[in-house]
């Protein structure tokens, strides 16, 4: 009876190119007439007697074949449900089938479907809907892309506001944005997502500025939400090329950064040379006003320390007289040389010969306040260009600042050197050190942490400008309790090089 019904559709079949199978009311088929064309030939042979839903599996994940079947047998009118076939000979067909259920005579019921094929139409609704998706991904990179570089160039904002701002927008350019964790790291720093997950599922992109590897950005699949969701994932080529332009933008911002922050520097390096000459002229036309009068109370002081049957009292006055005066001028003698009112002699010098012509003044005071002076000097030093005098107050100033920072004694070491083409003049102290706090201050002139009788502020100053002078440049490392480090470079000589 079932092989008759399976005939009399074959026309049925044919003219929709289908595939008939009559089912028993426990899915079972009992017969079955293929018409799907020559690349299906044979394919209904050994049908007969297996369940239905165990040869067509459901391509919608949320209801099975057998779901459908059991449906079918009670509402045989609606869904028409979308199977696919796999082929004895590895041929996969999908099938959209209509069913129809028919009363037996002993009074049960057969199911009579009929499944058309659909790869064909399949393939292209796949492939359209991979196309949609891939547009869908890239107008979201592309909108990412575009709020990154907009984010660039908003004024106002900090460099880390800037990064942590990438780094929440560089997580929605991905398929699965919810997985997706973000880290940047540039000069040893990392910047990151609350949950960055180191996993196998990675893909990072180097920074580079001018060449130079500068740190790293780099994008993770957390392993534990794409298990929960059940997917495969895998960087898309796109998403790719997306990092890499992300990483380019992260170098345009280090660059614009740095460029800020040199720009910055510069316009405090013109403050400071303007301060330092509106100071300078300043101070030049104060201490010429006072060099006059200040020589006639010295000269005074001295004919009258020379006067007979002085008074004792009147002795020790003009003796504190004769000491504040020579102070005074020494005061004056700084200003001038801060001011540059003294005339550079331009002559050649040797820093170990300057260093041991001054050292027995030095280690007499040294040893009074248990200070141990170590030389460290090079004996083959080349010459320098400059003036012996003002070098040798650059020392002065150097040291005596030293011996100020150790009141309770130490170590201080003086050393010469040579680096590439310049001439190094290294003075240590194992002193209370410099904070940094004040640290870019110490040039500054009439800036000083000491008593007001203990010192001008103006040694290092002095120091700085015959240094700068001298076509040299002055560095300071130092710690607090752990002392401080002065290192000058200075030129070598036209002949030395």
């Amino acid at each position: 009876m079932y092989e008759k019904m399976a005939n009399d559709a074959v026309p049925v079949i044919e003219a929709l190119r289908g595939l008939l199978v009559i089912l028993s009311a426990s899915g079972r088929i009992v017969a079955c007439r293929s018409c799907l064309g020559p690349r299906f030939a044979c394919a209904d042979q050994g049908l007969d007697g297996k369940v239905w839903w165990e040869v067509f599996s459901s391509v919608d994940p949320q209801r099975s074949s057998r779901d459908h079947f059991r449906r079918l047998a009670n509402e045989p009118v609606g869904a028409r449900p979308v199977t696919r076939w796999h082929m004895a000979g590895g041929t996969t067909a999908y099938l959209e089938w209509a069913f129809k259920r028919m009363p037996e005579p002993s009074g049960g019921f057969i199911v009579m479907g009929i499944g058309q094929d659909v790869s064909s139409r399949l393939a292209a609704e796949i492939q359209m809907e991979h196309k949609h998706l891939a547009l869908r991904e890239e107008n979201k990179l592309l909108r990412c892309q575009y709020r990154i570089a907009q984010l660039s160039e908003e004024p106002g904002r900090g460099f880390q506001e800037r990064l942590q701002e990438i780094m929440e927008i560089v997580p929605q350019a991905f398929r699965h944005p919810r997985a997706v964790s973000v880290r940047i790291q540039l000069d040893g720093t990392s910047y990151q997502t609350d949950r960055f997950a180191s996993g196998p599922q990675r893909l990072g992109k180097t920074v580079r500025v001018e060449g130079r590897r500068r740190g790293r950005l780099e994008v993770a699949y957390d392993p534990a939400v794409i298990d929960a969701a059940g997917e495969t994932v895998r960087f898309l080529p796109q998403e790719k090329r997306f990092l890499e332009a992300v990483a380019r933008k992260l170098a345009v911002l280090i660059a614009g950064k740095e460029a800020d922050e040199a720009e910055e520097v510069l316009k405090e390096q013109i403050k400071h040379a303007d301060r330092l000459a509106t100071i300078g002229q300043l101070a030049a036309g104060i201490a010429h006003e006072l060099n006059n009068p200040l020589a006639d109370i010295l000269g005074f002081a001295q004919l009258a320390y020379n006067s007979p049957d002085l008074p004792e009292q009147t002795y020790e006055d003009i003796v504190k007289i004769i000491k504040s005066a020579l102070y005074a001028r020494e005061v004056i003698k700084k200003i001038l040389l801060f001011s540059r009112q003294t005339h550079l002699r331009e002559t050649t010098a040797n820093l170990n010969h300057l260093i041991k012509d001054w050292l027995g003044f030095i280690q007499p005071r040294c040893a009074q306040n248990n200070i141990e002076v170590v030389l460290e000097m090079d004996k083959a030093l080349p010459d320098i260009c400059g003036d012996p005098s003002q070098l040798n107050q650059v020392l002065v100033n150097l040291v005596v600042n030293a011996i100020h920072a150790m009141p309770d004694g130490g170590r201080l070491t003086i050393g010469t050197n040579v680096e590439k083409t310049s001439v190094l003049l290294v003075v240590k102290d194992t002193g209370t050190g410099i904070s940094e706090e004040i640290r870019d201050k110490i040039f500054l002139p009439f800036f000083t942490t000491k008593d007001v009788d203990k010192g001008t502020g103006l040694g290092l100053s002095v120091v700085y400008g015959i240094v700068k002078e001298h076509g040299g440049t002055i560095a300071v490392d130092s710690r607090m309790g752990a002392g401080s480090s002065f290192t000058i470079r200075f030129p070598f000589c036209p002949d030395n090089r």
